[in-house]
């Protein structure tokens, strides 16, 4: 079965200090009778909503999953994995904080009492909202944490710590925790066969198949696989200050193991190089092949498009706006 996959390029969001820390402003007097101003940083405390060892070392698909309900007078919460040091601190290799106040989540980790830099870019805006239920899912990937909140991912956190640092879990913040669930999953996110549309593809004397304004990231799959003689179209619209998407023709759903990627189409807008660049791809395994480019760049910011792949014999071809585009 082969899956069509659609998603933009993630932003990065504004940083600002992290969770449980204000700044204190005073004056004081220095010995020639000058005055200075002083700024300490305070820790203000949460309220631990729950707090316990892992029941097992974390490895290679360990998955914990958090359910609770936020308080309507919530404005942030955390979410942690933690790890005593040998100062009789406590290190934090994964720092989850929902800035409800703010609408977007700040990860980061903290070594010897030190914050180190903070990470807010994601696939999609935050879902969790106060007086609600929500679900966040943290998932071991080979490299990464990967994060879903309310069944959605949400984003990847690359590990900061050896995983076997990690000995206990802490949740802080006006939230009430039903249930802490410790599992593990063959794959991420979990296969769920019912939450994934099916494509339906029109046959030559229908009319093609149109739909509503899909959300993305959007995944599909296509029940039949892509045979010789088919054709795919995609249509939309680039937003009026873009930065990237791609659409990904691949072999499952899941984000980890990474599957087989078949066709990767990547246009990017105003790179480093300042140019605009349309790249096609394809990965197998850990690797992805090399990079085919076009000198042509067929899409504009605030421009519809229409994007066409054919299945040939023994290649596929790919049309933006009825131009041969590789």
């Amino acid at each position: 079965m082969s899956t069509l996959t659609i998603d933009q390029d993630p932003h990065d969001k504004p940083c600002c200090n992290c969770f449980g820390k204000r700044a204190r402003y005073k004056s004081e007097k220095s010995l020639n009778g000058h005055s200075a101003i002083v700024c300490e940083k305070l820790e203000f405390p949460m309220p631990v909503a729950y707090a316990e060892d892992l029941p097992n070392a974390l490895a290679k698909g360990s998955t914990i999953v958090v359910s609770g309900f936020i308080h309507p007078d919530c404005s942030r919460f955390a979410i942690n994995l933690t790890s005593p040091n040998k100062s009789g601190d406590v290190d934090i290799p994964l720092h989850f904080n929902p800035r409800l106040d703010r609408h977007y989540i700040v990860r980061n980790s903290r070594k010897r009492g030190r914050w180190d830099e903070e990470e807010t870019a994601s696939a999609v805006k935050s879902n969790l909202e106060r007086n609600k239920n929500f679900e966040v899912v943290v998932f071991v990937a080979t490299e990464e944490f990967l994060i879903s909140v309310n069944g959605v991912h949400f984003c990847g956190f690359s590990f900061r710590f050896p995983l076997n640092t990690c000995k206990r879990l802490e949740i802080e913040g006006l939230v009430d925790v039903s249930r802490v669930s410790f599992k593990n999953w063959s794959s991420y996110p979990e296969d769920n066969p019912e939450r994934i549309p099916r494509i339906e593809f029109a046959k030559q004397d229908e009319e093609a198949v149109t739909s509503q304004i899909l959300a993305l990231p959007y995944t599909g799959n296509l029940p039949e696989g892509f045979e010789e003689g088919w054709q795919l179209e995609i249509s939309g619209r680039i937003k009026l200050l873009p930065h990237s998407f791609y659409i990904n023709l691949q072999d499952g759903a899941q984000l980890w193991p990474h599957p087989i990627i078949f066709l990767h189409l990547n246009p990017r807008f105003n790179t480093s190089a300042g140019e605009n660049v349309f790249i096609r791809n394809a990965r197998y395994g850990d690797q992805w092949g090399p990079e085919e480019r076009t000198r042509m760049f067929p899409f504009t910011p605030g421009s519809p498009f229409t994007i066409a792949i054919r299945r040939g014999f023994d290649r596929l071809s790919i049309w933006v706006d009825g131009q041969l585009s590789g």
